[in-house]
């Protein structure tokens, strides 16, 4: 009960806008991202699936992650049965943990108003709350990434290894989310040890050895170990060429997202038809409508905040100002920001939701340069006390801008409150009067510019949203509320054809890739083969292996999508050739081809043609 009535009350507050922002209205969501949630269905059914993330019952092929988010995913879903709200649970309450960890973060050093404004922005950042909403692994990546920082700071505070030991070893785990996405913060989690410590510089090369070593051995284990089991007896690793987890890591989630490859066979689309150089000379990406409403909203205040931090800390010891415990987080939280920013510049392939990992980083360092520049405000009488007014200026325009291309008048009301906030804080500072802000004045700042960003951030819950590639964002009122897979349609004459007719087989049916598979994995339960994987384009199967499988009565029936990305391999060659194509009429009823047409005009393609699958001694359906 003390602790409790110790607690902070405006952070319990925040909390509370957090937990509201993640979990309101979420019960609705039926089926998540389809392709996470189909996993979760498999993993339900078997400790083989469980371990190795297999994407449908049979464990034909895993998903393209690691499987520790979805572990816990898993067991919330054996807990409390198999639904959107319970696969959304873990993300929603990582998101809130989030926000507690940012506040404990920034408490000890700069105060409790400055962890504070960490704490709100993160709880409000558009994009932390759209991917929250959903089970995409990203904000329990955040959250262990925030307890590897805990464990950073307090290995230095108590001089013990262990925490440090520890810290690594949570970036391990965080490679065991989302791989090498987790090691974007490895820079700062480096600089900070070899900044903070004082121990001498041998001793601290050699412990940060045994820290890499830690978090390179907990990171590679279960890669190590499912590449080190048979290949006959695990699923195919999803979007890999080599069947090879650390091909996956390396590749399809290490360097073709940074050179643009968005495909298991490394062809590029959208951002990726430009090189890293062109991207860097480019406009930043990260101030651009659509990418920076997503998570940019305070981009001007960070930058203004990081500098007012170093002059300040300079000023009070030029030569040192990086060892005291302030100038060491500062840094840790400078160089988290800037390795991500120029990431996101310069990457070739990536999702919107991926810009949570700026979050807690932006998070940080305006909650820090809010305290710094109002004190330079305060207290000094040269260019350092201008830094306030300037940062609230620009911060100001560019949420005008961003809210200016959806409602025009509102991004010129932004702008001229904007210009009328900073003019008076001049007139304030120059005619000499206080320049002690009011508490409600820095209330009203504080909301004038948070206020926007939390208007973004509540649209996820009024209008749905896409929940395989969540955003945020006004646009979402004129799009319909999807999973975000192409093929989210599922036909029920289908699934009632395949069910009289599949005759015991492993799979209901094979399909050319994992968003056609995953809805009926969800509705059926049963195994639904995705021949190519995610993309289509997985080498699990040759024609000659799928004979086999054929003859062995594993397979019997075949679903070609026609917006199908795989058309040219091989197989789907071969199945033309060799498979029986059943007429539409046999399977589908006019009530489902009437629905087909009226789900094309959302953009969906719904059609597909079935074959039958028979060994050459077989008699296939007539």
């Amino acid at each position: 009960m003390q602790v409790i009535r110790k607690m902070d009350g405006w952070l319990v507050l925040i909390v509370c806008l957090s937990l509201v922002l993640n979990f309101w209205d979420v019960w609705t969501i039926q089926t998540a991202n389809p392709y996470y949630m189909a996993a979760i269905t498999s993993m339900t059914k078997s400790f083989h699936n469980f371990f190795f993330a297999s994407f449908d019952p049979a464990g034909f092929v895993s998903v393209d992650k690691p499987p520790l988010a979805l572990w816990v995913q898993t067991v919330f879903a054996l807990v409390f049965g198999i639904h959107g709200w319970s696969v959304i649970l873990p993300q929603a309450l990582a998101e809130a943990g989030s926000v507690l960890l940012i506040y404990f973060l920034i408490k000890p050093s700069f105060g409790r108003f400055s962890a504070r404004v960490a704490a709100l922005l993160l709880a409000t950042t558009p994009v932390a709350v759209a991917v929250s909403r959903t089970n995409n692994l990203d904000p329990i990546l955040i959250f262990v990434l925030l307890i590897g920082t805990f464990f950073l700071f307090k290995s230095i505070k108590t001089h013990k290894d262990i925490w440090l030991y520890a810290s690594f070893a949570m970036l391990g785990l965080g490679f065991n989310v989302k791989m090498l996405q987790a090691y974007i913060v490895l820079p700062a989690f480096i600089l900070f040890y070899l900044v903070a410590s004082d121990e001498n510089m041998r001793k601290r090369l050699s412990k940060l050895t045994v820290a890499l070593v830690v978090m390179l051995l907990i990171s590679f284990s279960w890669a190590f170990t499912v590449d080190h089991i048979s290949k006959y007896a695990r699923p195919y690793v999803g979007s890999s060429m080599s069947n090879s987890v650390a091909e996956l890591a390396l590749g399809y989630n290490g360097s073709e997202r940074f050179l643009g490859q968005s495909t298991g066979l490394g062809s590029a689309k959208g951002e990726t038809t430009s090189t890293p150089v062109n991207r860097l000379l480019s406009f930043p990406r990260l101030l651009r409508v659509g990418y920076g409403t997503q998570i940019s909203w305070f981009l001007p205040f960070t930058f203004f905040g990081m500098l007012a931090l170093y002059i300040i800390l300079k000023e009070k010891d030029r030569r040192m100002w990086f060892k005291g415990e302030k100038g060491r987080e500062a840094i840790f939280w400078a160089v988290s920001f800037i390795t991500a920013f120029i990431f996101f510049n310069l990457a070739g392939f990536f999702h919107r939701y991926y810009f949570i990992m700026l979050a807690p980083s932006i998070s940080a360092l305006c909650g820090i340069g809010w305290r710094t520049m109002r004190q330079l405000y305060e207290e000094k009488n040269n260019y350092m006390a201008w830094f306030f007014p300037l940062s609230i200026l620009t911060t100001a325009l560019l949420q005008s801008m961003f809210v200016g291309y959806y409602f025009k008048l509102l991004g010129i009301l932004m702008t001229a409150a904007g210009i009328i906030v900073s003019y008076h804080l001049y007139k304030q500072k120059k005619r000499g009067l206080s320049n002690r802000l009011s508490r409600s004045g820095i209330l009203a700042i504080i909301g004038f510019l948070v206020f926007f960003p939390l208007c973004w951030a509540v649209t996820p819950i009024l209008f749905g949203g896409n929940n395989a590639l969540p955003e945020a964002g006004p646009q979402l009122s004129t799009e319909k509320a999807s999973s975000g897979l192409s093929n989210n349609y599922i036909n029920p004459d289908l699934i009632q054809y395949l069910n009289k007719h599949e005759s015991g087989a492993t799979y209901l049916f094979g399909t050319t890739d994992a968003p056609t598979a995953a809805p009926y994995i969800i509705r059926t339960g049963k195994a639904v083969m995705a021949i190519g994987g995610y993309n289509g384009t997985d080498p699990i199967l040759n024609p000659g292996q799928l004979s086999e499988l054929i003859k062995k009565g594993q397979i019997h029936y075949f679903y070609l999508p026609t917006n199908n990305r795989a058309q040219k391999t091989p197989i789907i060659k071969w199945i033309e050739k060799n498979g029986k194509l059943i007429p539409t009429k046999k399977w589908e009823s006019s009530a489902v081809s009437r629905n087909k047409i009226r789900a094309r005009g959302l953009g969906t393609s719904t059609t597909g043609l079935l074959y039958q699958l028979a060994p050459s001694d077989a008699h296939p359906e007539k």
